[in-house]
């Protein structure tokens, strides 16, 4: 009972940003969220993965994730949280390769779902790359 009122407490102020958001912008489908990211670089699966990541995020019933929405401010996904729950879970359930450091400061801050999917695809691309050179 108490941790989960802490819970709503803490989710309080996003609950608000995404009830403002539902307010302003049509309901995204899964099918055009994860379109979105594809069409913007974003590797398929980690699309689909992010969406469904993103479903505990939601604070506010009836809101739906849009590619562009910051994970951080929209969702309140920490960077340590972004870093090992999200992304390199991502990496290991698909047997990618993670970036060296120096790939991932070329790349820049993620704070996107579009962002991760983007990173993804770079790092199936290195693989493939990487496989094909061997």
């Amino acid at each position: 009972m108490m941790k989960n009122l802490v819970q709503k407490v803490l989710a309080f102020p996003l609950s608000g940003r995404q009830s403002t958001l539902s307010k302003n912008r049509s309901p995204l489908s899964k099918f055009d969220f994860i379109d979105s990211i594809i069409q913007s670089g974003g590797d398929q699966e980690a699309a689909e993965m992010v969406h469904s990541k993103l479903q505990d995020w939601i604070y506010y019933e009836g809101f739906t994730p849009y590619p562009d929405d910051s994970l951080s401010s929209v969702f309140g996904i920490a960077e340590e949280e972004l870093d090992e729950d999200l992304i390199l879970d991502i990496f290991m359930k698909l047997s990618l390769s993670t970036p060296s450091q120096q790939e991932v400061t070329t790349f820049g801050p993620i704070d996107t779902p579009t962002g991760v999917a983007q990173l993804v695809a770079l790092a199936r691309s290195n693989d493939e790359n990487t496989q094909s050179a061997c």
